[in-house]
């Protein structure tokens, strides 16, 4: 699921073991990446000049963040 100014969008992905996430972001669009594909690009353009990235790990026995880059 993401969230953009509080309004969430349902992805059907499943995590597997190894997957990498990423947000990037190219002029005024965000693109949502799992392993390099883009799954959803936001509607809203981008603007601001601060961004937040919160992950949450309900029920994650085994997962781990290994790198975050900005």
């Amino acid at each position: 699921r993401t969230y953009e100014n509080a309004s969430g969008t349902l992805h059907p992905i499943i995590p597997l073991v190894g997957d990498k996430y990423g947000v990037k972001k190219t002029g005024t669009v965000i693109e949502y990446q799992r392993n390099g594909v883009t799954f959803h690009t936001s509607s809203v353009a981008a603007t601001a000049s601060e961004y937040h990235v919160d992950i949450p790990m309900r029920n994650a026995t085994d997962l781990q963040v290994r790198e975050i880059n900005i």
